[in-house]
């Protein structure tokens, strides 16, 4: 899979049959879905004229494509254990699928999820129904949205991300910075779940720290 900064027009007439598109990210951004050979084949070309294209690790599955209708089956078995009964949606649930599925008004199940697992992802349709002054946090191993995010949505809107690419920050503090933002947002982030229970009263033998307070 791939990720190309390229105008849709442009990008229908020259991408491969063997290739689909497998994210609609905005007007100008797309990711490739497709076998290994082929995306190489087609990204290299692109750079080679010019074009921005970021290649992006996936195991070398070509997720969201027709190359992996075949493991449907066997996923959605799975999933029946680990979903057995449908849910509810929240009213705030915003979907990047175009199907049927995508209205909030039909259950969570299975078949939601197998649903994004081999179609399209619609982006560039659901970040305009994102309101006004919301917070956005990108769970993701890449932070590939970020830019495209912060190119589409108000002013008012603020978005982090768990991930920081070509940085010497661990994980850690990472978390932290995010955490410090959140709080810069407006939000209150319960810090203290990072960290176990204090059991009170303290126990026999605590040092006293009387003596140290004046």
């Amino acid at each position: 899979m791939a990720e190309i900064n390229l105008e849709f027009e442009k990008m229908k007439n020259i991408c491969p049959s063997d290739i689909d598109i497998a994210c609609y990210n905005s007007s100008s951004n797309f990711i490739v879905s497709g076998p290994t050979n082929s995306v190489n084949a087609f990204t290299s070309k692109l750079q080679n004229n010019g074009i921005s294209v970021k290649k992006l690790f996936c195991g070398n599955i070509p997720f969201h494509s027709r190359y992996i209708v075949s493991a449907a089956i066997k996923c959605k078995k799975y999933l029946n254990r680990i979903l057995p009964q449908k849910k509810s949606r929240s009213s705030k649930w915003l979907t990047t699928s175009a199907c049927e599925c995508a209205n909030v008004s039909l259950p969570l199940c299975t078949d939601y999820y197998m649903n994004y697992f081999l179609s399209p992802v619609t982006f560039t349709k659901a970040i305009h129904s994102v309101p006004k002054n919301a917070v956005m946090i990108e769970i993701s191993s890449h932070s590939i949205l970020q830019h495209i995010i912060k190119d589409s949505l108000r002013s008012t809107t603020t978005s982090v991300a768990f991930y920081t690419p070509n940085t010497e920050n661990n994980n850690i503090e990472t978390l932290l910075e995010v955490i410090g933002k959140l709080y810069i947002a407006g939000l209150q982030p319960q810090i203290a779940n990072l960290y176990s229970t204090i059991q009170f009263p303290v126990s026999r033998g605590t040092p006293m720290i009387s003596h140290l307070v004046r």
